[in-house]
C-alpha cells in the first residue's frame, strides 16, 4: 500500500479536542484515496488522542503516533519522517480542508508531472477565517502557472512575512526533496525558515488559485499561542532574525534590496518590543541589529516608516 500513496497529509496535534474532528472529517471524505493522514499527538492532556485514535481505528489510511510534549518544530520533523507519500502537505488540527481539495491537488500534480518538468512545490489559495468574517486569498503577485526560481525569488522575499508565502498549509512539497535537503524545522519561525530553505532550492514551482484550505485564526493551539516577552524571548528572536537574514542571503543572493526591506520590518518590531523590557543590555543588542539594517537601507528606512504610518492611519479611518 505504501507505494501507492501519492500525498501524505501531516497533522501536528496538541489539545485540539474541540477541532480535530472537523479537521479529520474534511479529509476522510476526500477522493482519490491515494493519500494518507499522519497524526502526531504532542503530549495532549485533553481527549484529542482518543478522538483521533477512533478515526485511525476506522480508516486504514490514518496513522497516529503519540509522544511527550516536544513542541511543534520537532513534531513536524517527526511527521515528515513518518510520511510514506511522494508528496507531503501540512494541516493544523484547528483548520480544515475544502471539499475535493486533495482531488484537485492530485489532478494538478498528475497534469504537470508528465511534462518533463522539475516542479518542487505547488502553492494554492486559502480562506482566512476570523471572528469577524472570511477572507479569500487566491494568489499573491503571480498568476496561475509554472515559475522558475529567477521569476518567483523576488516575490517570495518580498512576501516573506505574508501567510501566502510563509505558511506550510497551502503548499504541497516533494518528500524526496525534504529528505535530500535535510531541512530541519527551527524552534522559532519554523514555517518561514522551512519555506526559505525549501523554495530557494526549487528549480520550478507551480502557482494555483484553487482554494484548498481553511485557516481558522481563532483561539490557541500548538501553532498559535500568545507571545509574552521577556529577556529570553527577545534574545531568541534576535538570534532567529540573524539566522533568517543568513538564510535569505544564501538562498536568494540576488534579492538583497527586498531582503533588507523585509529585515527592517522584523528588526523594527523587535526594537519596539525590546523597549518594553527593562534590560539595557538586551536593548543594546537589538538596537545594534536594528541600526545595521537602517544603515544598509540608507534613507529608504524613512520612506518605509512614512508608508507604514500612512497605512496605519488609513486602517484606523477605514475601521471606524
Amino acid at each position: 500500500m505504501n507505494s501507492d500513496i501519492i500525498i501524505s497529509v501531516l497533522i501536528p496535534m496538541y489539545n485540539a479536542s474541540l477541532t480535530i474532528k472537523r479537521c479529520l472529517d474534511s479529509l476522510c471524505f476526500q477522493y482519490p484515496k491515494m493519500f494518507e493522514i499522519v497524526i502526531v499527538d504532542d503530549g495532549s492532556d485533553d481527549s484529542s488522542y482518543e478522538i483521533a485514535k477512533e478515526y485511525a481505528d476506522y480508516y486504514d489510511n490514518i496513522r497516529i503516533y503519540k509522544q511527550c510534549n516536544q513542541g511543534v518544530a520537532k513534531t513536524r520533523q517527526h511527521l515528515v519522517d513518518y510520511a510514506f507519500g511522494k508528496y507531503v502537505m501540512f494541516c493544523d488540527a484547528d483548520d480544515y480542508f475544502e471539499k475535493d481539495a486533495l482531488h484537485r491537488v492530485y489532478d494538478i500534480i498528475a497534469n504537470t508531472s508528465n511534462k518533463n518538468l522539475n516542479i518542487g512545490a505547488y502553492i494554492f489559495g486559502y480562506n482566512l477565517i476570523r471572528k469577524n468574517g472570511r477572507k479569500t486569498v487566491r494568489r499573491k503577485f503571480l498568476t496561475n502557472g509554472i515559475y522558475e526560481k529567477k521569476e518567483y525569488a523576488h516575490f517570495h522575499v518580498k512576501g516573506i512575512s505574508d501567510l501566502y508565502w510563509s505558511a506550510l498549509w497551502n503548499k504541497c512539497y516533494r518528500k524526496d526533496m525534504c529528505c535530500n535537503l535535510k531541512i530541519c524545522f527551527e524552534e522559532l519561525m519554523e514555517d518561514v525558515m522551512f519555506n526559505i530553505d525549501y523554495l530557494s532550492e526549487c528549480e520550478d514551482i507551480y502557482i494555483s488559485d484553487v482554494i484548498i484550505y481553511n485557516y481558522v485564526q481563532v483561539g490557541e493551539s500548538l501553532t498559535r499561542s500568545p507571545k509574552c516577552d521577556n529577556n529570553k524571548t527577545i534574545v531568541a528572536a534576535l538570534k532567529t532574525y540573524k539566522k533568517l537574514q543568513k538564510k535569505l542571503e544564501k538562498g536568494y543572493p540576488g534579492e538583497r534590496k527586498a531582503m533588507m526591506d523585509c529585515m527592517y520590518s522584523y528588526y523594527r518590531s523587535l526594537y519596539c518590543r525590546s523597549k518594553k523590557i527593562d534590560n539595557k543590555n538586551v536593548f543594546r543588542l537589538v538596537y545594534r541589529g536594528y541600526y545595521e539594517v537602517k544603515f544598509a537601507l540608507g534613507w529608504k528606512w524613512i520612506y518605509i516608516e512614512l508608508k507604514t504610518f500612512i497605512r496605519q492611519i488609513y486602517n484606523k479611518v477605514k475601521n471606524r
